[in-house]
C-alpha cells in the first residue's frame, strides 16, 4: 500500500489561523481604553456598573477619529470610554453641530502631542497593513498595565 503523503497547504493554514483577527483586536483595544479610564465615562464619570441591555454593556468605547484607517483603530490614544446614551445620542449625533462639539470637547482632554498625531495619522490615510501579531502583543501589555495600576488605587 502506498501512503498519502501530507499537504504542505495544512501548516500554512495553522499559521493563518493563528492571525489575530479584527474582532479580537477591537476587544483587546475596548478592554484597554476601559481599564485606561477607571471603566467609567470620561462625560459624566458614570462609574460602570454591570448591568446589561440586551447583552451589551452600558459604557462603550467612542473612536475620535475614523477607525477605517487600520493605524487609527487600535491606537489607544483614539478612544474614549462612553456611556451608551452619551455615545449614540452624542457622540454620533444627527445634529453635525453636536457631534463636532463633542469630538472637539474630547481631542481639548488629549495633550497637544497626542491630539497632533492622531490629526496627522488621519490625513495621512494610508493604505496597507498593519502587523496584527504586534498590535495584539501592545494591546495585552497595556490592559495589563492599566489593570495593575487600577488595582493600586
Amino acid at each position: 500500500m502506498w501512503k498519502r503523503k501530507k499537504s504542505s497547504s495544512r501548516k500554512v493554514k495553522r499559521f493563518v489561523n493563528k492571525i489575530p483577527s479584527v474582532k479580537t483586536l477591537d476587544d483587546l483595544w475596548r478592554e484597554a481604553c476601559m481599564a485606561r479610564d477607571g471603566n467609567k465615562c470620561v462625560y459624566t464619570y458614570e462609574i460602570y456598573k454591570t448591568v446589561l441591555e440586551r447583552n451589551q454593556t452600558v459604557l462603550q468605547v467612542h473612536h475620535l477619529m475614523r477607525k477605517s484607517t487600520f493605524r487609527l483603530r487600535w491606537d489607544l490614544t483614539n478612544g474614549i470610554t462612553i456611556t451608551k446614551g452619551i455615545h449614540y445620542g452624542v457622540a454620533h449625533s444627527n445634529s453635525p453641530t453636536v457631534e463636532n462639539q463633542f469630538r472637539g470637547w474630547a481631542l481639548d482632554r488629549l495633550p497637544a502631542k497626542d491630539r497632533d498625531a492622531l490629526e496627522l495619522l488621519e490625513r495621512m490615510k494610508s493604505c496597507g497593513g498593519v502587523d496584527r501579531f504586534a498590535v495584539k502583543l501592545y494591546l495585552e501589555k497595556k490592559l495589563m498595565e492599566y489593570s495593575k495600576r487600577g488595582e493600586l488605587t
